[in-house]
């Protein structure tokens, strides 16, 4: 006997929950969702975190290996990078584990490339945290704090997306022109732009 002839419904590709509503998925991605993330992405996400693991180990431990390296990136710490590819390699394996049961193939090119996109956004955080920080000093010779940088890296790493609509506002508000109607991304209350959401959110 068939699902259809004993009266039982197959569940909606867009549901996983039995105590739920059914729930539609998006219009136009039908085309694109799978029901389980691709296992190798998952993999793929473990040897980045390994990679960096093992860089920090050989950081620590290898005094040839460290003093191969730069001792700084101009203004910044040389392991400004690496914390921001930490956050990029992390927030890649949160939006997996949330939407293992709902992935959206559109993002994978977005979770293959997270830990590079990760050290160059996270290191452009860190960048701005000290022009920032150096402005408010007024140029005063302070003291370099390498572990506030480090955690500016990481956070900038790991929230990628919220770095982006911020330098985005900034920008909108000192090069708009001024015979250009604000819009909500630029922080007006003119017409809204829509503005894709995470693949942490739909991946």
């Amino acid at each position: 006997m068939t699902a259809a002839e004993s009266g039982a419904s197959t569940p909606p590709t867009g549901s996983y929950s039995l105590s739920e509503p059914p729930v539609e998925p998006p219009q136009g991605a039908g085309d694109h969702e799978s029901p389980h993330v691709p296992p190798g992405l998952f993999w793929l996400q473990l040897i980045y975190l390994a990679a960096l693991i093992a860089l920090f180990i050989m950081f620590e431990t290898w005094t040839d290996f460290r003093d191969a390296l730069p001792a700084d990136l101009g203004p910044l710490p040389v392991e400004v990078p690496w914390f921001g590819a930490l956050g990029g390699s992390l927030i890649s394996l949160t939006g997996i584990f949330q939407h293992s049961c709902n992935w959206n193939d559109c993002y994978k090119y977005w979770h293959y490339s997270r830990p590079f996109v990760g050290g160059v956004i996270g290191s452009l955080g860190a960048l701005v945290f000290f022009v920032l920080s150096d402005t408010a000093t007024s140029g005063a010779a302070t003291a370099v704090n390498a572990t506030a940088f480090d955690v500016v890296a990481f956070l900038v790493g790991y929230r990628e997306e919220s770095f982006r609509e911020l330098i985005k506002r900034a920008t909108d508000l000192v090069l708009r022109p001024a015979d250009t109607p604000p819009t909500q991304a630029s922080g007006g209350g003119g017409p809204a732009t829509p503005t894709p959401a995470s693949p942490v959110d739909q991946a």
